[in-house]
């Protein structure tokens, strides 16, 4: 399986047109293999429905710090944005 590969820290991987296909039991695995921190949520759109990719997401039942990371706060880190709460008092 490709997700057993070694490969640079520096690559990100995102759901996109992945959750349709892949078992939970394989997410699950290649998220213990290289950490939630280096997932992105994506959907493919116009292929596949954000609405249901978010629900296929959220069904994977990942806990809340985790679909935080993979949800938002990657993206966030990735381009070094940051929230309106958190520049407002600088």
């Amino acid at each position: 399986h490709s997700y057993e590969c070694p490969l640079p820290s520096c690559v990100l991987y995102d759901t996109s047109s992945t959750l349709p296909m892949i078992p939970r039991d394989m997410v699950l695995r290649m998220l213990d293999r290289f950490g939630p921190e280096r997932f992105l949520f994506g959907t493919d759109f116009p292929m596949w429905s954000p609405k249901e990719e978010l629900a296929r997401f959220l069904a994977l039942g990942l806990g809340e710090d985790v679909n935080e990371k993979i949800l938002y706060g990657n993206f966030m880190k990735l381009f070094d944005l940051h929230d309106e709460d958190e520049t407002e008092g600088a």
